[in-house]
């Protein structure tokens, strides 16, 4: 077994990873490293009710962008992900999007869109 120090891997803003208790022990032998940002091509599309159809999408290595994408601060934002095998584009999720903008229309609805 290696030091934790050599089994941790470090993805910048999203922190670094080791693979330690509770992450590897008997009942978990095996355990992984999650897969880097680059592999993981996670898109963050922002529906609000000027850009319902055609969302900006929030650039993660540019903060300050936020700024641009019409999001109301004083106003609910809404998180939305889905399961391991599906994707962002999916009808259920449309489905949400335009039931939270129906229901709360000054809100913000952002998809997290990991492939």
């Amino acid at each position: 077994f290696q030091p934790a120090e050599e089994n941790t891997r470090c993805y910048g803003v999203y922190g670094c990873f080791p693979l330690t208790y509770p992450w590897v022990d008997e009942k978990r032998p095996l355990a992984y490293h999650p897969r880097s940002p680059a592999q993981v091509d996670v898109r963050f599309p922002v529906f609000n009710k000027p850009v319902r159809e055609h969302p900006r999408f929030i650039d993660i290595n540019d903060p300050d962008d936020v700024k641009n994408l019409g999001i109301r601060a004083n106003e609910a934002i809404y998180f939305v992900t889905h399961g391991y095998i599906e994707s962002g584009d999916r009808p259920w999720i449309k489905g949400f999007v335009d039931t939270f903008l129906e229901h709360d229309p000054k809100s913000t609805v952002v998809i997290i869109d990991w492939r």
